[in-house]
């Protein structure tokens, strides 16, 4: 069978001509096998980009993820497959704060599989969950440069994936409670720093929210009645700073104990955002604060306050756990749930939909006991 294309070198840069031409091209390759490679790909139509020649991983990959820039994420919503702005971040922060610091300035084509593996099973910054969530995102970089014809095939997609070893988040003891929450609003305002941060971290050890779901509350959303002092929790802060749906996408409602209610009052009081659809935690010009921000503060406070946190994996997220550890013998799973937001398969909340009102009602019995509970094992206990 008569050969379908000639090769020629020229200069050391290799030249092909298919067998119904009558002039060689450059490959612009002076590797046999990598000429070879080109004219194949010349031959099935999947043809580099002349501008992908010899690219880097870091110029191939610079506008990977950005939603509104990046080709892999418009292919996939013109295929109905929506890519949301939250994992399209996730994967940004993958390539920008790991595969790119160890792989950016190589040529991509030249990336071994086996050099990839090695850097992964070496590196301690992440855990084996976050390692395989960065295996996912090189493998779909890889896709995009077989799909472009930069490399012919994606050797990643046969990287073995790593066992998790989620690490357990601890939580503080009631005597390390006291310490960060005294009861004396100035010793609480010298732990946290200014009376912002010591009303939003009691707001989030008292009441069991996420994160950012703290930092997207509105003045509107703290109702008082004569009986209830209740935050509505229907949004959650991204890590981009937008505010969103909370995390499984449900409103409910958090009780708010009498300590961490005359808190609040006191800090409507004295910052200039007190208006209903203010948000109660904002920065400086009336915006979402950054979670490094609340990450700071929370290590500043720790030491302040004395706490020694030794090999134990304490983070802000402690005081949900930790807050589910305080009220579950009391309340029970059922009723911790509707609180915390947890979703269960033997609850049947799903197919529920009540008002605000009504979920005030129907959880009222349960306001005095959160001031009880807290007033009593952390304001009251005595440090040893």
């Amino acid at each position: 069978m008569k050969n379908p294309y000639l090769l020629r070198k020229r200069n050391g840069v290799y030249q092909y001509k298919l067998a119904q031409e009558k002039t060689y091209h450059s490959t612009h390759q002076r590797n046999q096998k990598k000429a070879i490679e080109f004219v194949i790909s010349k031959m099935t139509g999947k043809v580099p980009e002349k501008s992908l020649e010899g690219v880097t991983l870091g110029a191939f990959s610079k506008d990977f993820f950005l939603h509104d820039k990046c080709r892999y994420i418009a292919k996939k919503t013109s295929k109905g497959k929506e890519i949301t702005k939250e994992m399209a971040q996730m994967r940004r922060g993958h390539l920008m704060n790991h595969i790119l610091p160890a792989f950016g300035q190589r040529i991509l084509d030249t990336i071994a599989k086996s050099e990839v593996d090695e850097w992964l099973v070496r590196y301690q910054k992440v855990s084996n969950r976050t390692k395989n969530l960065i295996i996912d995102t090189i493998r779909i970089i890889w896709d995009e440069a077989v799909d472009r014809g930069v490399v012919n095939e994606n050797p990643m997609r046969t990287i073995e994936k790593f066992n998790n070893n989620y690490k357990t988040r601890d939580i503080f003891t009631a005597e390390e409670m006291k310490k960060l929450f005294p009861e004396h609003i100035d010793e609480l305002i010298s732990i946290w720093g200014d009376e912002k941060f010591a009303t939003l971290f009691t707001v989030l050890a008292t009441t069991g929210i996420r994160e950012g779901e703290a930092l997207a509350l509105t003045w509107n959303d703290w109702m008082v009645t004569d009986t209830s002092s209740v935050l509505h929790i229907s949004k959650s802060v991204k890590n981009d700073r937008r505010i969103g749906s909370t995390k499984n996408k449900k409103e409910r409602i958090a009780f708010v104990n009498r300590y961490t209610a005359s808190i609040l009052e006191r800090w409507r009081g004295i910052t200039e955002y007190k208006q209903g659809d203010d948000l109660i935690f904002p920065n400086l010009i009336g915006e979402p604060l950054q979670r490094k921000t609340c990450q700071r503060t929370f290590q500043k406070s720790i030491s302040n306050a004395q706490v020694v946190i030794g090999e134990r994996n304490i983070v802000v997220h402690s005081f949900r756990h930790g807050f589910n550890t305080l009220y579950r013998p009391i309340l029970g799973d059922e009723a911790l749930q509707k609180f915390t937001g947890h979703s269960s398969k033997d609850m049947t909340s799903h197919y529920d939909h009540p008002s605000i009102d009504d979920r005030i009602s129907i959880l009222s019995k349960y306001s005095e006991v959160f001031s009880k509970t807290w007033e009593d094992e952390i304001l009251k206990r005595a440090v040893n």
